[in-house]
């Protein structure tokens, strides 16, 4: 069957075609004696002269005659010609509009011609627009498309450290039918491209020269809009030179909440939500505090909480740390952060946090960048599947958590060759994970806890998560922030935050990465300011808040052992001499005697008895890595490399640090027996050759019981008489995976 028309489609189907339209609610005639008599008493003045305007306009009336209405609508204090000036607009907007039903007498009115474009003009007439062309004789009006438009808002949206500009555009059909809202790019509007994506083709613009570019212009001469701010992110902004901390519901100032502000977070960021400061859950902090000291049974629930209360400064003072917590599955990690997650929003608990490292480190990066001044947890970083897997996993927890750390990032280039700045967490990290991101230097940035089973009093984290679904803990977290709001305004905050970072630094062991005091000094700043805050509002006597700090001080204590330990087992000489100590007992290396052969304790220097009877034999296995004798080693540091570079990538924890760069991380770490006076290499004679060497004890390799009598051997000469072989005491600490 073939159609003649689209309607055939009901004979088919046997239904009515439906047309979507919204509601046109009836019109009712305007009373001009009314508006006019309202207008002359000073009532919505504006608004019903607009209306009145508008009236004469399509009566037909020339400007003059409508000018002469001005007198007799001035009111008290204005002139008559400040009058006519609020007419000015009104009628050129009428008459573009298209309210002039007569609008070719109009349009035929004496003009100069020597500003052709500034003669003609964009009108709406019959649901189209239409370009009126003065320098046309016949038929000046073109019609240009079968619907009107108007962009209703222009919007500026601020993602914390870009602006760009949007615009709300609202249309209707010829026919009555209404076009859905559009929020589209500005840079994009004039292509008119967006009109088949959002509006259909039943949006349709007229074939001729320039089309696209005289509808984009009628619908931008023929709009009156709003101008309106939009905030992609949370956090501090300064407005009128007061600060507000945002968040999805609005704006926390000194004077409590404030609707004014517009928020748009996108996704998961929509949960970070703070109700309005309300003085009447101050009383309760201590009681929190306690919880949160009783959460876990080493006090890090204290630190855990303060590294919350530490975020919402990143706008004074950049947060160069993150949080990791460490634990096996079982060891409730994610329900920890979850409760301190949930200050920011009531909706977050352990199982709705913003961010998990199964994304991808750009999506990672950029929600760290919105989520400004606030907690960020990332969840549950387990390195498993394939090697590119497990390597890339890697590789973006070391780029997002480098990021926070150095407060700095990867720029990009646009399209169009401009810079775009980099994004950087404008707040603090809080990462969970089964595994450690690979690298030295990157959790030399990180304060690791150590979640153990049956660590958690789940107990308490039962309460705990009842206040957070309730939005107590977000409510405890918004009186804070209105607090932090009125020190900002008085310009103090920086000087608070810098006094607590001081006193803490003071009570912390300077011993370690160089970074860690400064990271646990940050992590406890947060929880000293919110101490100060609880004094000054009279919820909390000084001798309570000195209790509290020294239960955080007597955990951070603890943690900084902890933390000198995984810096000393992540550090490049530790991670050097631990492969080549499994490469020696692996046999994919040998150490040979100062003189050539076999040492005299072969099997803990990479060499196997091979053959029998009288075709036994000892050899090196893999390739010869350095020479030793009963006290050093001397190591080629190139051979070595080799090895250790292919089983750090086989195991997944890549060591590309150059030999320059190993060279000097033994030498800081003192595992060089001795060394030059210019180099950090020593000339020996192996072998009947003088090389330049690192030499390094023996113990560092081998731990050899001397005292310890081995088993009977065979005596056989270099090549076939195996010299005598000691028990090995090997521990754990010899195996580095």
């Amino acid at each position: 069957m073939v159609l003649q028309n689209l309607n055939h489609w009901k004979d088919i189907l046997g239904v009515e075609p439906e047309t979507t339209k919204l509601p046109i609610p009836e019109a009712t005639k305007f009373d001009t004696k009314k508006a006019f008599r309202e207008a002359q008493a000073g009532h919505n003045w504006h608004q019903n002269a607009l209306r009145l305007v508008g009236s004469w306009v399509a009566k037909g009336l020339s400007d003059e005659a409508i000018y002469k209405h001005s007198e007799a609508l001035t009111l008290s204090g204005y002139s008559v010609e400040q009058t006519r000036l609020d007419f000015q607009p009104m009628i050129e907007g009428a008459r573009n509009k298209g309210f002039d039903k007569n609008r070719g007498s109009y349009f035929n009115q004496p003009k100069g011609s020597d500003k052709v474009m500034s003669e003609s003009c964009y009108f709406q007439n019959g649901g189209g627009l239409y370009f009126f062309d003065y320098r046309k004789v016949k038929n000046p009006d073109t019609k240009l498309c079968n619907f009107i438009a108007e962009i209703t808002h222009e919007v500026t949206k601020v993602d914390g450290q870009n602006s760009f500009k949007t615009l709300l555009v609202q249309g209707q059909h010829s026919d009555g039918t209404y076009f859905p809202p559009v929020d589209i790019e500005a840079s994009r509007f004039d292509s008119m491209e967006w009109l088949m994506s959002h509006w259909g083709p039943k949006a349709i613009i007229n074939v001729g020269p320039k089309s696209k570019d005289h509808v984009a212009a009628a619908i931008k001469s023929l709009s009156t809009h709003e101008m309106k701010t939009i905030y992609l992110h949370t956090g501090w902004i300064v407005y009128a030179k007061k600060y507000a901390y945002l968040s999805a519901s609005g704006g926390i100032t000194a004077n409590g909440y404030s609707p004014d502000f517009a928020t748009e977070l996108s996704g998961s960021l929509n949960n970070y939500d703070l109700p309005a400061p309300c003085a009447d859950m101050e009383v309760q902090v201590t009681k929190f505090l306690k919880l949160f000291s009783d959460l876990i049974d080493d006090g890090t629930g204290l630190v855990i909480l303060s590294g919350a209360f530490r975020s919402i400064f990143s706008e004074f003072v950049p947060c160069t740390v993150s949080l990791y917590l460490q634990g096996t599955t079982g060891t409730y990690k994610s329900a920890v952060v979850g409760v301190v997650q949930a200050l920011f929003g009531k909706t977050f608990n352990g199982s709705n946090l913003p961010e998990n490292w199964s994304s991808t480190g750009n999506a990672i990066e950029k929600k760290a960048a919105l989520a400004k001044d606030a907690m960020f947890v990332v969840d549950d970083f387990v390195a498993r599947g394939t090697q590119s897997d497990v390597a890339r996993m890697h590789r973006d927890a070391e780029r997002v958590l480098r990021s926070q750390g150095n407060q700095s990032g990867r720029d990009r280039m646009t399209s169009t060759t401009e810079l775009r700045g980099a994004n950087v967490p404008k707040g603090m990290i809080c990462a969970t994970g089964e595994d450690l991101p690979n690298g030295h230097s990157l959790q030399a940035r990180l304060v690791i806890i150590n979640m153990k089973k049956g660590s958690t009093d789940t107990g308490v984290l039962s309460q705990l998560q009842d206040y957070a679904q309730t939005g107590d803990l977000a409510q405890l977290n918004a009186n804070f922030i209105r607090w932090i709001a009125a020190a900002a305004d008085e310009g103090i905050i920086e000087q608070y935050f810098n006094d607590a970072l001081s006193s803490c630094a003071k009570q912390l062991p300077a011993e370690g990465h160089a970074r860690t005091r400064d990271n646990l000094s940050q992590m406890l700043a947060g929880l000293w300011i919110y101490l100060q805050y609880a004094v000054d509002v009279g919820v909390m006597h000084l001798e309570a808040a000195d209790i509290f700090k020294l239960q955080a001080i007597k955990t951070v204590l603890a943690l900084s052992q902890i933390q000198a330990g995984v810096d000393k087992d992540a550090s490049d000489a530790e991670r050097f001499v631990k492969i080549l100590q499994s490469a020696l007992s692996m046999g994919s290396c040998h150490l040979a005697a100062q003189g050539g052969g076999s040492p005299k304790y072969h099997a803990a220097a990479g060499w196997k008895l091979t053959g029998s009877g009288e075709y036994q034999k000892i050899e090196g296995q893999g390739v010869k890595v350095g020479w030793m004798n009963d006290k050093h080693v001397f190591i080629d540091v190139t051979a070595a490399q080799k090895v250790v570079k292919q089983l750090s990538q086989a195991a997944g924890n890549y060591l590309g640090s150059s030999d320059r760069a190993v060279i000097k991380a033994l030498y800081e770490a003192n595992m060089l027996a001795e060394v030059s006076k210019d180099r950090l290499t020593i000339k020996v004679t192996v072998e009947g050759q003088r090389r330049n060497l690192l030499c390094m004890d023996t113990n560092l390799f081998m731990d050899i019981d001397y005292d310890v009598v081995a088993p009977d051997q065979p005596v056989l000469d270099y090549d076939v008489v195996a010299p005598e072989q000691p028990f090995l005491d090997y521990s754990d600490e010899d195996i580095p995976f």
